[in-house]
């Protein structure tokens, strides 16, 4: 048989000739056929769609291999197998209908075996875009034959990313692909058929759409955050809890099982934004007082644990439900040492309309509310605030504190070790994991090779977007190489690859793993791994970027193509380290002056140079590499993400930073849209002043700058000082608050959001008298407060300026 042609085809993307190819072959030359795969085929297919990644041809060449796989492969292990699902990261999948019917071509038997294997297969893809490209898949395949719904997390969660894959395509950005589908396989007429982006569907006409939606709705309701991709959509026909609604008004879903499933979601382990979903299916089944009755303890019980985001929907619920006494203390008592001002407002209304009947309640009320709120409460009571209430008296200044981070625990080189670490990183990554991953793996290789097969063959297997060691070791194991083809990545990223490639080509255990908590090494550590043997250039180059400058001490080491490593190593501390790398504006092997077959060593001279435009989803990675390039890091404008918001406290606190590029960047999150993202800005905010990198008087005229460049909204920036205030940390943003006030008061045209900005001074001008003194307010306040008219700027001004003189 002459496989030329087939050659062809895969280095054309010719995706009809494979199909129609394959669909003649009878077992014998579907014997003979599969000899060629396993020979060259395969290889060949893998190569070629890699070669194309992001180019127009890529989804092509993604089906191709798939085809391949699922029709020339002897078993439907070595079929799962070679999909490489769990390492082949797309942002656009292969056609699911081919790939479906080459699998169904090979008996119910055989296909049922390979849904199996496949939803059997652990992720670990944040963004869900391969478990996308295998639920479509096997979507087909179940439909076909009529097999049990999967129950794996395989299926709901790909079909949730298929969702959310529609609803970013259908936002004006597709067109590269003629007419992609954009939901699971459904069997129409004999044969496969998907709804497709021509059709513009919204959220409830793919929800329509899908095969045994019920099923699929009381699945995806009871897996933590499996919607959360349609949760931050504000356009219409995208709104998740409005397409509940709908789905809940053509029958056929029970909803009570529904409201089940999210409760018992929320009361799972998972990312705080993961709830969002939850608290949408509930809004959508329009949660209210007869469920909480029944299911009272266990609402209760999540009114202590739940975040902010899904707290609206339970407290409005409990708070309105016709409560025992006993469960209503137990609601108060939760709600109201909470930080939300919403649920407790509603909880106060509803104890003031049956004060007779609540009185213990609004004694507890009174200490954990305040503002005019308190002032109904106390009134109530029958008493009025006392005139200099402590209780109204917030703290000022937080303590400040060392930089210096902990020591960090390396991971047992064993199952238990790295399955708690991929769990860790599953809910928050940090900058130490590639650092002891690979110190891990080196520790199982030299039990041998074998023994670390055995281990990570019981972990999860990681993506090509996951963890970058587990990843390039499996590649390694596989197939006895690392590529080096992903040349798109950050020089950080590649760096890291050709660290680990050199790591397991020595088998040998690194010497520059991190042994603190902020990603750096000290001198005493790596001088006590130092041994007489020789360690790799970029084993050498990467104990340099994480030693912590300033440690003394003499090193006796010794690098391979490097004579002189010891006496560059000295010069490296005592220099400054990367801080004086970075002002030199060279690259770090012309800075090192390092013999030119190292220097010129693949990526080893690149690193660090494009600090400027890593993208967000590499900057946990890039840190891990470089821990002290935090300022250079942040300092490009538009780091909105979520990726950079998580990072804003620990870049707050970095080693190296001294704040020059990581405080516009947090004062850009001070207006970000989201209240989570602000809030976490203004804990960053606090603990650059604990660490003695932000002078408060500073941050004043940069504030008002912004604002009146219009990068920064009142209202927003009233959200996060509130925040502060309530940290206990109200001196950090008060001389930016009261300039802040100075100037919007005293323009002639009012900007948006003064009366919140001047409202929400309010509750802690107790406390900005006691640490200021007796008229801390700006004069232009007292002028806005003698103008005449009724706005709600004039009226806030003055409440404020009434309070300052009691």
């Amino acid at each position: 048989m002459d496989f030329q042609h087939i050659d062809d085809a895969i280095a054309e993307v010719d995706l009809d000739t494979v199909v129609g190819w394959i669909s003649t072959l009878d077992d014998d030359d579907r014997a003979t056929a599969g000899r060629w795969y396993r020979k060259s085929g395969r290889t060949a297919a893998r190569r070629r769609f890699e070669d194309l990644q992001f180019g127009v041809a890529w989804p092509g060449a993604r089906t191709v291999q798939l085809v391949l796989a699922s029709g020339l492969s002897a078993t439907p292990a070595d079929a799962v197998t070679a999909c490489r699902f769990t390492r082949s990261w797309v942002s656009e999948c292969g056609l699911a209908a081919p790939v479906a019917e080459a699998v169904i071509a090979r008996g119910e038997a055989w296909a049922t075996e390979f849904v199996a294997r496949t939803t059997a297969l652990a992720f670990n893809d944040p963004e869900r875009g391969n478990r996308r490209e295998a639920a479509q898949i096997i979507s087909g395949v179940v439909e076909w034959f009529g097999l049990p719904l999967p129950s794996a997390p395989l299926y709901v969660e790909g079909w949730a990313a298929a969702l959310t894959h529609a609803k970013h395509r259908l936002s004006g950005t597709w067109g590269r692909d003629a007419d992609p589908p954009v939901g699971l396989l459904s069997v129409v007429d004999g044969r496969l058929r998907s709804v497709h982006l021509s059709s513009r569907p919204d959220l409830v006409g793919l929800l329509r759409s899908t095969p045994r939606l019920p099923e699929m709705l009381l699945a995806a309701a009871a897996h933590p955050g499996t919607f959360t991709g349609l949760t931050s959509s504000p356009r219409e026909g995208w709104r998740l809890d409005e397409a509940i609604a709908a789905i809940l008004a053509d029958g056929g879903v029970d909803r009570s099982a529904v409201v089940a499933a999210a409760l018992g979601a929320l009361a799972q382990p998972q990312p705080p934004y993961g709830q969002r979903a939850s608290a949408a299916i509930l809004a959508g089944c329009s949660f209210g007082p007869g469920d909480v009755a029944a299911h009272e303890p266990e609402v209760i019980g999540l009114l202590s644990t739940v975040h902010a985001y899904a707290l609206p929907v339970l407290a409005a619920a409990a708070t309105a439900a016709d409560l025992t006494p006993e469960a209503l203390f137990d609601t108060a008592s939760v709600l109201l040492v909470r930080k939300e001002k919403g649920p407790k407002k509603a909880l106060v209304d509803r104890l003031l309309a049956r004060s007779a009947e609540s009185r213990d309640l609004l004694e507890l009320a009174a200490d954990n509310v305040d503002g005019a709120l308190r002032g109904r409460v106390l009134a109530a009571l029958g008493g009025a605030a006392p005139k200099d209430d402590p209780a109204d008296i917030g703290g000022w200044l937080p303590a400040t504190h060392s930089r210096d981070a902990g020591p960090l625990e390396p991971v047992t080189a064993d199952v238990e070790g790295l399955t708690a670490l991929t769990a860790e990183t599953d809910v928050y990554a940090s900058i130490t994991d590639e650092s002891r991953t690979l110190d891990a793996v080196s520790r199982l290789l030299e039990r041998g090779r074998s023994h670390a097969e055995s281990v990570l063959a019981q972990l999860p297997a990681a993506g090509e977007y996951g963890n970058q060691t587990r990843y390039v070791t499996d590649q390694w194991l596989a197939d006895g190489i690392v590529t080096h083809s992903a040349t798109w990545r950050s020089s950080a990223y590649q760096f890291t690859t050709r660290l680990i490639d050199e790591t397991l080509t020595r088998g040998t255990r690194p010497v520059s793993t991190s042994t603190r908590t902020d990603g750096t090494l000290t001198l005493d550590d790596l001088r006590d791994r130092l041994t007489s043997e020789p360690i790799g250039p970029y084993d050498f180059v990467q104990a340099l970027l994480r030693l912590r400058p300033g440690d003394t001490g003499a090193v006796r080491l010794h690098v391979d193509g490097v004579p002189n490593a010891a006496d560059l190593l000295r010069r490296w501390v005592d220099g400054g380290g990367t801080a004086r790398w970075r002002a030199s504006g060279q690259s770090i092997a012309a800075y090192l002056q390092l013999p030119p077959h190292v220097a010129g060593l693949p990526r080893l001279g690149a690193v660090g140079l494009d600090a400027h435009k890593v993208p967000d989803y590499e900057l946990i990675p890039y840190l891990g590499v470089l821990p002290f390039d935090g300022d250079a890091l942040a300092a490009p404008d538009g780091r909105s993400g979520m990726a950079v918001n998580r990072l804003l406290p620990h870049l707050a606190a970095a080693p190296g930073v001294d704040g020059h590029g990581v405080l516009p960047l947090i004062l850009s999150h001070v207006n970000h849209t989201r209240a989570d993202c602000r809030l976490r800005a203004g804990e960053a905010l606090i603990e650059m002043y604990r660490v003695g990198r932000l002078d408060p008087a500073a941050l004043a005229p940069i504030v008002t700058a912004r604002a009146a460049g219009r990068s920064l909204a009142l209202s927003r920036f009233a959200h996060v000082a509130d925040d502060v205030a309530r940290a206990d940390a109200l001196g950090i943003v008060w001389p930016a608050w009261s300039a802040l006030l100075d100037w919007a008061c005293g323009v002639p045209r009012k900007p948006a959001g003064l009366s919140t900005l001047l409202a929400s001074l309010g509750p802690h001008l107790p406390t900005v008298v006691a640490n200021v003194g007796p008229s801390p307010l700006p004069d232009a306040v007292r002028a806005l407060a003698r103008a005449a008219g009724s706005t709600a700027a004039v009226a806030e001004a003055r409440t404020l300026v009434a309070a300052e003189g009691k």
